[in-house]
């Protein structure tokens, strides 16, 4: 059975709705003015109806946004710059998805800005994707500070990547990604790309997937920090055997 898709966006003071022809809807709540300087709220229902299985939304943010999710409804959150992925392994079984995230803007924004992105599932073994749309909004900025200093550049200490063969008998990896089941390659690549350093090791009774390997726990740490995944957590191996600490 072929679905359709039905978009509604709905602003402060305004609202409109691109319609397909689906039964599922994707409701973004944003204000449609929004102060340079503060922090806002926006919210995101997705009604799915009957899919479920495997699903991904894509947010595309303007340079000068920090997000922080606040629920996720089960999703993987995955940070990449001004890219925010949430992903499910698995759909929560609920027809009606409920997402809540802060946005934090920059006191030196201002003028017309936007938000776009897609939502991804999977239908009869195919990748369906479909346009989130353009979220349009305008950033108020009633006092512009002047700064000389380009706001998006920084120092960004040299990150150590993760490696597959290191001979000693401590190394440390970091934990990306647990399930009942097994997760295929692809999926796990969407939470990170380079599937040649994550290892899969089925632990009581769940399988769990770790990015490695680290000669140090800083290094991993440090690795952590700046892979993207929320809730990833850094593991210590001995001799190949994860270390359980009581």
């Amino acid at each position: 059975m072929i679905k359709y898709l039905s978009i509604l966006f709905v602003f402060a003071n305004c609202s409109f709705i691109l319609f397909a022809q689906k039964p599922i809807n994707i409701n973004f709540n944003v204000p449609e003015n929004i102060s340079a300087g503060t922090e806002i709220n926006a919210s995101i229902v997705i009604n799915k109806q009957d899919i479920s299985g495997f699903a991904k939304l894509e947010l595309y943010l303007p340079v000068g946004f920090v997000s922080k999710v606040i629920a996720s409804a089960g999703a993987t959150i995955i940070y990449k710059g001004q890219l925010l992925k949430f992903i499910w392994i698995e759909l929560p079984v609920e027809q009606r998805i409920s997402i809540n995230i802060s946005f934090t803007v920059d006191y030196r924004l201002s003028g017309y800005k936007e938000i776009y992105g897609n939502f991804y599932y999977i239908e009869q073994k195919k990748r369906i994707k479909f346009p989130v749309g353009v979220i349009p909004f305008n950033v108020i900025n009633s006092n512009i500070k002047k700064n000389e200093n380009n706001l998006y550049n920084s120092n960004i200490d040299k990150i150590i990547l993760p490696n597959k063969n290191i001979q000693q008998n401590i190394v440390y990896r970091v934990q990306i990604a647990a399930n009942k089941k097994k997760i295929s390659k692809k999926i796990i690549e969407e939470i990170y790309s380079d599937n040649s350093t994550i290892y899969e090791e089925l632990i009581n009774g769940l399988y769990k997937y770790t990015i490695g390997n680290f000669t140090t726990k800083s290094d991993a740490e440090a690795f952590r920090v700046n892979c993207g995944v929320n809730g990833a957590f850094t593991v210590t191996y001995e001799n190949g055997n994860r270390v359980i600490y009581k």
